[in-house]
C-alpha cells in the first residue's frame, strides 16, 4: 500500500498509479516502511509537485523554438539576386 499524509487528509493507494491519479509522485519519493510506502507532505511540499508537474507539460520545442532567420535571408538573397539581374 501506498500512503501520502498531507496537513488536510491522507490519500492511499494499492499501488503507485492510484496515487498518481491525485497526486503526481514518484516511486523514488516515497520511504519503505515495512511493507508499505509512506510520504509525509506539506502543503509547500503539494505546490511544488504540482509545479514540478506543470513543467513537465511544456514540450521542448516551445523552450527551443526554431527561428525564422533562415527563411528571411533566403528570402533577401533571392529579391538581391533578381535585383541583380535587371
Amino acid at each position: 500500500m501506498y500512503y501520502v499524509i498531507t496537513d488536510n487528509r491522507v490519500i492511499e493507494g494499492r499501488n503507485i498509479k492510484d496515487i498518481q491519479k491525485q497526486v503526481d509522485l514518484e516511486e523514488k519519493d516515497f520511504k519503505k516502511v515495512g511493507t508499505d510506502r509512506v510520504i509525509i507532505m506539506t502543503k509547500e511540499q503539494l505546490d511544488f509537485v504540482a509545479d514540478r508537474k506543470a513543467l513537465s507539460k511544456i514540450p521542448v520545442e516551445k523552450l527551443y523554438k526554431k527561428s525564422n532567420n533562415d527563411l528571411l535571408l533566403y528570402i533577401i538573397a533571392i529579391l538581391s539576386f533578381l535585383a541583380l539581374l535587371k
